[in-house]
C-alpha cells in the first residue's frame, strides 16, 4: 500500500507538472530559440515516466529504511515542481534556472545522505540527479538564448 501511495504521489506529480506545462507548449515555449542539441518533445515523456518511478521506487525505500531521508526526497520532489511553475506558467527560464540549481543540489544531497542507510535508494536516485544536471545545462542555453 505504501508502494502505491509514493507511486501515485509522483506520477501525480508528473501529471500535474505536464496540465500546467501545456498552455505554454502550444504556444510560448514553441517560440523559444533553442540551443542545437535541445532533445526532441518525446523524450522529455518517457525520461520522466522512468524517473518518477524511480523517484517512487526510492520513496518507497527510504520511508521504510531510512524516514528521515524523506524531508530530502521530498523537497527534491517539491522543487521539481516548482521548475514546471516557473518555467512554463511563469514563462521565466531564468528562475527555473536557478530552482534547477536547487534541485540539483538537493537531489544530489539525498543520493549521498541516504546511501548509508539504503544504498538502492540512493542508485534509485541518482538518475534523476543526472538528468537535472543535464537539464540545467539546457535551462541555462535557453535562459542565455532568449534573454532580453
Amino acid at each position: 500500500m505504501l508502494l502505491l501511495f509514493f507511486l501515485l504521489l509522483c506520477h501525480g506529480c508528473g501529471q500535474l507538472s505536464t496540465r500546467l506545462a501545456l498552455p505554454a507548449l502550444r504556444d510560448w515555449f514553441g517560440a523559444l530559440k533553442k540551443p542545437a542539441w535541445h532533445p526532441p518533445a518525446w523524450v522529455f515523456g518517457r525520461v520522466w515516466l522512468l524517473l518518477y518511478t524511480l523517484m517512487a521506487l526510492a520513496g518507497w525505500r527510504l520511508a521504510v529504511h531510512y524516514p528521515v531521508g524523506l524531508w530530502l526526497w521530498g523537497l527534491q520532489l517539491a522543487l521539481n515542481q516548482a521548475w514546471t511553475y516557473l518555467f512554463f506558467v511563469r514563462r521565466s527560464p531564468g528562475l527555473a534556472l536557478i530552482d534547477n540549481g536547487c534541485l540539483w543540489l538537493t537531489s544530489g544531497l539525498c543520493v549521498v545522505k541516504c546511501w548509508h542507510a539504503d544504498p538502492l535508494a540512493s542508485l534509485l536516485m541518482t538518475p534523476q540527479w543526472l538528468w537535472i544536471g543535464f537539464a540545467i545545462t539546457l535551462n541555462y542555453a535557453t535562459w542565455k538564448l532568449n534573454r532580453g
